[in-house]
């Protein structure tokens, strides 16, 4: 029988997971599974209808992926009149043309289209469906009853049943009855089979996909189209992309999976045939990189080496997108991984509270597993990703934190990127139906619209507001770009002053600096994680005489932006600062201790040191470096002239001035210079009074709360250096700015800070305020 198979154009949110143009793999299979049966089978595909790539708005948020509508019907007339004899034309459905949300896809218009075109032919609409993206079940009958011009639809995976289906269509034989399908009675009523078919065993019984019924240089065209237009997630470089199922479904059953919906068992393809279908398709199309878009390729630990070895032995790059089984990794893997031309490494944690992962989630993982990945990983030099889901159902706002401590620990350890989602109930799936049994969704689930799934929370629970998710999760995606795109490299050198406080890493340093070859390695680490950005700190940059070495080496790797945090007094020396600048440093952070000079030399331990330092920044910024920022101290000997100490800072033009609170091994904290909290808010508020750019760091984030954004985050770097001498108070757990925030400083040193009994009142106040309002 004549066989057409349609890929219809779908609606595409500007924000969305998963692969559109890799959504019509289920189609591609089943038409070379019917054409292996002799059936001539015909493809018109709405994504590679036109040489190039078509995406164009659709509406706000949402663009129009593939050819029009009207094009596809046309196109799929002309195909037909070329095929004599009866036909049944079969449209594809996919996780980005949901059944449930009839308004916001292009099914609905391609159906009317096609029967418009095609009045005599069976028209069906097909799941297709062969694992690796998200499945939504739906009402066939309601379905059937809003696109009147479909005769059938068939649920779930279509090789089990769509070879009878085709044979009774060909034979004129009645259609009821068949697993998984909804069909036109004569009476005008619609049949249903719920019943599930016996899912295919073997999978190696299977052809491989019909790539050849696309024009396939067309094809690849299209998808280098979609790789620049950030269409296929993490993939920037136009290769010769092709996606391929080397397994289906997965034995695991998370609340949160669509896997769950069909229930599906865990099968895979033999080695030997991903090998001979992988020569294949580099053999015949080209292609240059495999896409395995498996559920969970390495379910079989020994079958998933053995793919390892024999891709590798093939020579053909491949990327498993979906990532992998954490526990199922080991080290002899990831160099397999790596030896075969994979770019990255991808495992679920989902939480890092090890209890909402046993209990809510059902993920039957332990998180020492993921620790011990991102170890092995980090010494074989191949990128690791872990996905995290926040905001589940059941989730206290501790526990959302527990998992961005672990994802920001595991970042810094081990330079395990986090990928971080908040938690969206899918239909079919147990968190779905708790959602709706408990009244959890902010909306009736299919109001709410599908562009806003991946943007917005759409849950309201006891524990959390859906904007508090969201707003947690940013801040924490914050910290982590500040952490990969900012390298913090300690230099090793002392410092000739002797200030109350400064950036200098207070108490003796190591008489050796490190040598050029070991800030080399830790250069290159950051750089392997990503950073562009270098910061050269430690003690005073300047005392080191290889400074221009150390900064030509930066640049040298790569690094997009260097900046030296300094006293400024050696910039004085012209040659001294042109030779920086010719090396690479483009910016300063740079003191400002006092108003006057007096107050500044008297911080600083040294006199002269404001004539020097004005001096020096003003000869750095003769040289060409631009990006200045300010670091003013805060201590009982320039308190009051904190106004005058950001107006100096103002002459410099500064990008921003950033008031710092002295640590405990300061000068300052050592003889009795630091002014207790309750004393200086209101000089704090008179210096953040004087302009917009002035902040100030290392404090806890909620100690002004009437002065929203006045306190800014300190940076990674810092943050990771006062760790040990802050704490987050238990009432902190609950915060929504948590990740961000390190804390005041710890208890023993609280009768200097006198922060403690603050931050319990502030958060206390806010949690009543956030109860009366609910």
């Amino acid at each position: 029988m004549n066989v057409v198979f349609v890929n219809p154009p779908i609606r595409l949110p500007e924000v969305f997971a998963h692969y559109p143009l890799f959504s019509s793999l289920g189609m591609l299979s089943n038409a070379a599974w019917l054409r292996n049966q002799g059936h001539e089978v015909r493809v018109v595909d709405a994504f590679t209808f036109h040489p190039g790539l078509r995406l164009r708005p659709d509406g706000a948020k949402v663009r129009h992926l593939g050819a029009e509508v009207q094009e596809v019907a046309d196109e799929t007339a002309r195909v037909r009149a070329s095929m004599p004899g009866p036909a049944v034309v079969i449209v594809g459905l996919t996780m980005f043309s949901e059944m449930n949300r009839l308004r916001e896809n292009l099914v609905p218009q391609t159906a009317r289209a096609l029967r418009d075109r095609l009045p005599d032919d069976s028209l069906g609409l097909a799941d297709l469906y062969v694992c690796g993206m998200n499945y939504f079940p739906f009402d066939p009958a309601r379905v059937m009853g809003a696109i009147r011009e479909c005769d059938w639809i068939l649920v779930g995976e279509g090789e089990p049943t769509l070879p009878e289906l085709v044979r009774r269509l060909e034979r004129q034989e009645p259609l009821a009855g068949l697993p998984r399908l909804a069909c036109r009675e004569r009476d005008g009523g619609i049949s249903w089979n719920p019943e599930a078919p016996e899912p295919m065993r073997d999978l190696d019984e299977l052809p491989p996909p019909a790539f050849d019924l696309l024009d396939m240089e067309r094809y690849f065209g299209v998808m280098a189209d979609a790789v620049a237009a950030d269409l296929v997630h993490e993939y920037h470089v136009p290769e010769r992309l092709m996606p391929l199922m080397t397994s289906r479904s997965c034995p695991y059953r998370c609340n949160f999976c669509t896997n769950q919906v069909l229930e599906l068992p865990w099968r895979a393809h033999s080695v030997g045939y991903v090998r001979a279908l992988a020569r294949e398709l580099r053999s015949r199309w080209g292609a240059e990189r495999l896409l395995f878009l498996d559920d969970n390729i390495n379910v079989d630990a020994e079958r998933f080496r053995a793919l390892t070895q024999a891709m590798a032995e093939e020579g053909i790059a491949w990327d498993a997108v979906n990532g992998y089984r954490a526990d199922r990794l080991d080290r002899e893997t990831v160099r397999a991984i790596k030896a075969a031309g994979n770019t990255k490494i991808t495992v679920s944690a989902e939480s890092g509270d090890p209890e909402l992962l046993r209990e809510v989630i059902g993920k039957g993982l332990k998180l020492s597993a993921v620790v011990e990945l991102a170890r092995v990983c980090e010494e074989e030099r191949i990128p690791l990703q872990v996905h995290y889901i926040v905001g589940v159902p059941g989730e206290t706002k501790a526990q959302i934190n527990k998992t961005l401590e672990f994802a920001t620990m595991l970042f810094e350890l081990h330079g395990a990127w986090p990928l971080l989602q908040h938690a969206i109930p899918f239909p079919g799936t147990r968190m779905f139906r708790d959602c709706e049994a408990r009244g959890l969704f902010v909306a009736p689930p299919f109001e709410i619209p599908g562009e806003l799934l991946e943007v917005q929370s759409i849950l309201r629970t006891p524990e959390f507001e859906p904007g508090e998710v969201i707003r947690m999760k940013r801040n924490a995606q914050h910290l982590h770009a500040a952490m990969q795109s900012l390298a913090y490299l300690d230099l090793g050198t002392g410092c000739e002053l002797d200030a109350e406080a400064c950036h200098c890493i207070p108490g003796p340093r190591d008489a050796t600096p490190p040598s050029l070859d070991l800030l080399r390695t830790s250069l290159e680490r950051s750089r392997f994680l990503g950073a562009v950005e270098l910061l050269l700190g430690g003690g005073e940059p300047t005392l080191r005489e290889d400074l221009p070495e150390v900064v030509a080496l930066g640049k040298e790797l790569g690094f997009q932006r260097i900046t030296v945090i300094t006293h400024a007094h050696a910039l004085a020396d012209a040659a001294l600062t042109r030779r920086l600048v010719e090396a690479g440093v483009n910016g300063l952070v740079v003191e400002v201790m006092g108003g006057s000079a007096a107050v500044h030399d008297a911080v600083a331990g040294r006199k002269g040191a404001f004539a020097r330092m004005i001096a020096g920044v003003s000869r750095a910024q003769k040289e060409g470096i631009r990006r200045i920022d300010v670091s003013i101290p805060v201590t009982r000997t320039n308190i009051d002239e904190l106004p005058a100490a950001v107006g100096v800072a103002l002459r410099m033009n500064p990008a921003a001035i950033h008031l710092a609170y002295p640590e405990p091994a300061s000068r300052a904290a050592r003889q009795g210079k630091v002014v207790p909290w309750a004393e200086a808010k209101d000089r704090v508020a008179g210096a953040l009074d004087v302009s917009r750019r002035v902040s100030v760091q290392g404090i806890p984030l909620c100690l002004l709360p009437d002065r929203p954004g006045a306190i800014t985050p300190s940076p990674p770097w810092l943050m990771q250096r006062l760790r040990r001498e802050k704490a987050k108070l238990p009432v902190c757990r609950d915060c929504v700015g948590f990740i961000l925030c390190g804390g005041p400083f710890r208890e023993e040193h609280d009768r200097v800070y006198g922060m403690h009994g603050e931050v319990r009142v502030l958060v206390r106040r806010s949690a009543s305020r956030q109860d009366s309002s609910a």
